[in-house]
């Protein structure tokens, strides 16, 4: 043998993972919403846009146990605060999963209403854009402009944005052509609001921008780092498939429940990846099942 070769471990294949054997679940009914009316003044029939973003951003989180450390505790609830008040239009078509098509009629006119706004992801990984309230909108873009850091002339800038936004004229239902942009601001305002990450150049279009936020892409990390954990799980498994129980059992007990997803809600993460049609719920005899599509 060679000199030194010895020196070098041929690494042996890893195994390949074989799926569990286990008996398929026998669906009585696909498509089912998971999400339980009960507790709430609406149900699944009646859309209301800004109530279902209530909904989903009030249990977006679960709560922080005791045992972790309060520095730890203190920087979860830094982040969580940290991000903007935004839900996927993709959590709003599982909310209403019989009206999807009117969720798309109503957010449209809202936007047009300036109720809400929309942000456009240009994420090749997400299909469906971002939504917020034109209130909590509003409201982050004052916290940005109130905030000890902003220079005066940053914070007569996003005042001037505000109005821009606000505006009945201005048309927020797609991108903003540059030249539309150009008769309320300078060529300088429009670059800085683009490094402040209030505007977004349209990615196949350099002459159209989109009005975005900043901190929006978090939560567009959150989903996927939630989307790859979630059909992992279901994949490793025979037919891709697992009852609702089993599937809280894994998610509770993954050990990056709180380092990576910072307490983040299951049923938050399962009404994206069912409204972007990446799983399905379906009904079994002991409840509710996923299985990716």
């Amino acid at each position: 043998m060679a000199a030194g070769i010895s020196a070098f471990k041929v690494a042996k294949p890893r195994a390949k993972r074989v799926p569990k054997d286990r008996q398929r679940l026998e669906a009585l009914r696909s498509g089912v919403n998971i999400e339980d009316w009960d507790d709430h003044d609406n149900d699944a029939n009646e859309v209301d846009i800004v109530s279902g973003v209530r909904r989903i951003l009030r249990y977006q989180w679960a709560g922080i146990p005791d045992q972790l450390n309060s520095d730890f505790k203190e920087h979860i609830v830094k982040f969580r605060n940290f991000l903007p008040s935004l839900v996927s239009r993709s959590q709003l078509y599982s909310l209403f999963s019989q009206q999807q098509s009117l969720v798309d009629k109503l957010v449209a006119e809202m936007v047009s209403k300036k109720e809400i706004i929309k942000i456009v992801t240009q994420n090749a990984q997400v299909k469906n854009d971002l939504i917020m309230t034109m209130d909590d909108y509003v409201e982050f873009l004052n916290g940005q402009i109130a905030a000890e850091k902003t220079t005066q002339h940053n914070k007569a800038l996003l005042g001037k944005f505000k109005s821009f936004v606000l505006d009945k004229e201005t048309d927020l239902s797609n991108a903003v052509l540059r030249g539309e942009l150009i008769k309320r601001f300078t060529i300088e305002e429009i670059k800085k609001l683009t490094e402040l990450e209030f505007l977004s150049l349209v990615t196949s279009d350099s002459d159209r921008l989109f009005v975005i936020m900043p901190r929006f892409g978090f939560i567009v990390t959150l989903y996927l780092k939630a989307k790859t954990f979630i059909t992992r799980t279901l994949n490793a498994t025979k037919w891709k498939e697992m009852p609702h129980k089993e599937l809280v059992e894994k998610w509770d007990k993954n050990k990056a429940r709180f380092k990576d997803f910072k307490g983040l809600s299951l049923l938050w993460a399962l009404h994206y990846l069912i409204g972007e049609g990446v799983i399905e719920a379906f009904e079994t005899f002991d409840g509710n099942a996923y299985k990716v599509l």
